[in-house]
């Protein structure tokens, strides 16, 4: 029977409620007349009769009632951290943007309120920016209802209110709300939102002409007309007009290094002040007066060829001619390759670090240093360095992972009265090896004395899955007591079926198995991982091992008592 939902149908407000319902599946009705003409609005109707009033509080209880899928949360730290972003949406963004967004539809609003409406949701967006530069989704590893109402709230104003200028340096933001936005269950309640992030390069090529004509009047006011554009040049160079093709590749460069410093966790006036980053300015500069400049000929064995644009970009050591044609390819394939892996969730260090992202950023070094091969086999030296000290780093991080996921699994497993948890860790980033370390690690007992319980799920079957680049590895757990209601191989062999994985061991209480990652087929790892852990669930479901989704037991229900806000 659907639950009778009180509610102004063209409100940002009930979109969140929708949302939420449409992914927990829960059936929702909105009556034509009734309590929404009069008294306190949004209202939900539940089934004995009591009702749950205000949209927050809604959108939590829907997104509650479906455990298996977290969208309140894996744990109490998930959920913590949802409300916190939640209140952060209703009072940081919602407010402002709600004042600017009336000014717009022509509400008559005093205009230095506006202004600092646009201000507010300017701070608003770059807290956002900031946090999603190093997550894809606001917490955690899945949608949640922290995405929920953020992009209901987005919504209109990424439709109509922000047009490219104003998006253009929040490019995670619009990142985070296209993937949100192509949610079916979001297409279904909001509709379908599409936004491009503005581009820098669009913005400098409209800016420069403005300036041009500036420095020609001024220019003519000194009695030279016809040679208003030579003037533009430094006058020491010997060159001729900018080239705009040299132009263009410092300005891809410098962006790829500023992604990348980025990345890195460089920013503000650390970026600007990147010794890397100035030297390219500086570049960019000399380009847009006609490859001139002072510190041209200091560098270059003959000062004559500044003159050249395309002698510019070109570095001290570089063993050749630079290739521009060849540098612009790759910082485009660079680009290209850095947005798949965002998308498949891969930000921040673990995005620099990847292998083909190392491998194109080494031929964009050569290619500006004319193929210079030294530089390479430096290059190449330093990747052979690392090998088992950063395995015994990686492990010492994954088993400390791993303790600590296996109290919050003990913790949540005697909340809900669970014998069996499936779960995603971090850490092992796909290796088999790393992730039975890390099943280890939950299932070790607590050590009496230490300042910090780890470990301490032994007694509950698990299975764990961990995404990395190359695969999806899943490790499968099952204590000896448990054996008789749940084989262990059993449960691996189900959950790998439908998505084309093979089994690399079995023992009767722990077994591997891991699905390679797949481009031609859209097989990849981030993407499965989810409807594979929701796969282990419901063969659960079928042996009598996990709460039905329906339940009325109290306990298999996590609510706002659970979860204090």
């Amino acid at each position: 029977m659907p639950l009778n939902l009180y509610a102004d149908p063209n409100s940002y407000h009930t979109n969140k409620i929708l949302f939420a319902s449409a992914l927990t599946g829960l059936d929702i009705q909105q009556p034509k007349n009734g309590a929404a003409d009069s008294g306190k609005i949004p209202v939900l109707e539940l089934e004995q009769g009591q009702c749950i009033f205000s949209t927050n509080a809604i959108a939590r209880y829907i997104s509650a009632i479906r455990r298996d899928l977290a969208l309140y949360g894996q744990n109490l730290t998930e959920a913590g951290q949802i409300d916190s972003w939640v209140e952060f949406s209703t009072h940081e963004l919602e407010v402002p943007l709600g004042t600017w967004q009336l000014q717009k539809n022509g509400t008559p609003v005093p205009a230095e309120v506006v202004v600092a409406a646009k201000n507010d949701t300017q701070k608003a967006l770059t807290v956002l920016n900031n946090h999603l530069m190093t997550f894809t989704y606001m917490v955690g590893h899945r949608l949640s209802l922290a995405d929920i109402c953020l992009s209901c709230a987005l919504a209109d104003a990424m439709k109509s209110l922000f047009d490219a200028e104003f998006r253009q340096p929040y490019g995670n933001v619009v990142r985070w709300f296209n993937l949100i936005s192509a949610q079916p269950e979001f297409q279904k309640i909001v509709g379908n939102i599409a936004v491009a992030v503005g581009k820098p390069a669009v913005v400098t090529k409209t800016a420069a002409p403005k300036a041009a004509p500036k420095k020609e009047a001024a220019l003519k006011k000194e009695a030279a007309p016809k040679s208003a554009a030579k003037k533009e040049a430094v006058p020491q160079a010997g060159g001729g007009a900018p080239d705009e093709a040299a132009i263009k590749a410092i300005g891809e460069e410098l962006r790829v290094l500023k992604e990348k410093l980025k990345g890195e966790g460089v920013s503000g006036k650390k970026l600007n002040d990147n010794a890397e980053v100035k030297a390219l300015v500086a570049k960019l500069n000399e380009a847009k007066t006609g490859g001139g400049g002072a510190a041209a000929p200091t560098k270059e064995a003959a000062p004559k060829k500044a003159a050249s644009p395309k002698a510019t970009p070109a570095s001290p050591k570089a063993g050749g001619a630079v290739d521009e044609d060849a540098m612009k390819k790759i910082g485009d394939d660079l680009r290209v390759l850095k947005e798949k892996l965002k998308g498949e969730g891969v930000t921040g260090k673990k995005l620099n670090d990847h292998p083909e992202v190392k491998a194109l950023v080494e031929q964009l070094n050569a290619a500006k240093a004319g193929g210079d091969k030294k530089g390479d086999k430096k290059s190449e030296k330093k990747d052979d360095k690392p090998g088992e000290p950063d395995r015994k780093a990686i492990l010492k991080k994954v088993i400390k992972e791993g303790g600590k996921r296996g109290v919050e699994i003990e913790g949540a497993a005697d909340m809900g009265g669970l014998q069996f948890f499936s779960t995603s860790v971090d850490e092992p980033q796909g290796d088999l090896e790393f992730l039975v370390e890390s099943m280890k690690a939950m299932n070790n007992k607590p050590i009496p004395g230490d300042e910090e319980r780890k470990g301490c799920s032994g007694h509950i079957g698990k299975m764990i899955f961990s995404a990395g680049t190359e695969q999806l590895a899943i490790v499968a757990y099952v204590p000896t007591e448990k054996q008789g209601e749940l084989s262990c191989k059993e449960w691996l062999e189900a959950v790998l079926a439908n998505f084309g994985g093979a089994v690399a061991d079995v023992k009767d209480d722990l077994c591997q198995g891991y699905v390679k990652a797949d481009g031609n087929n859209n097989v990849f790892p981030l993407k499965i991982r989810e409807p594979m852990i929701l796969e282990a669930n419901n063969f659960l479901r079928k042996k009598g091992l996990f709460p039905e989704d329906n339940s009325d037991d109290d306990e298999m229900v996590f609510g706002d008592d659970d979860f204090p806000s």
